[in-house]
């Protein structure tokens, strides 16, 4: 560290710190700002990727009850995969509004 003999001097640098802290400052609001708005954007691909999720639940849940029916030969269980499929198509369909 250097020590300043000139108040002429001290002046100066205490200015360039202050003016070096003011942009610090404006160049935190504006990282604060972008990242807000990246944190909203991943708030809504999140919920955009749960809902898809779900989709693929409702899916496999159907592909599997539709299958009971080859096993059982029961068509109830052919009636409740479809209906599961088709809440499934639903939401992925819906999952792209989200």
């Amino acid at each position: 560290m250097t020590t300043v003999k000139d108040s002429k001097q001290a002046v100066k640098i205490k200015e360039k710190y202050e003016a070096e802290a003011d942009r610090y400052a404006e160049d935190q609001q504006e990282l604060e700002s972008v990242a807000k708005k990246l944190q909203a954007e991943q708030e809504q691909v999140r919920k955009r990727a749960d809902r898809y999720d779900l989709a693929e639940v409702f899916l496999e849940i159907g592909l599997v009850v539709t299958s009971i029916t080859l096993l059982s030969g029961k068509r109830p269980f052919w009636y409740a995969g479809l209906v599961m499929a088709i809440l499934g198509t639903a939401l992925a369909v819906s999952s792209a509004l989200v």
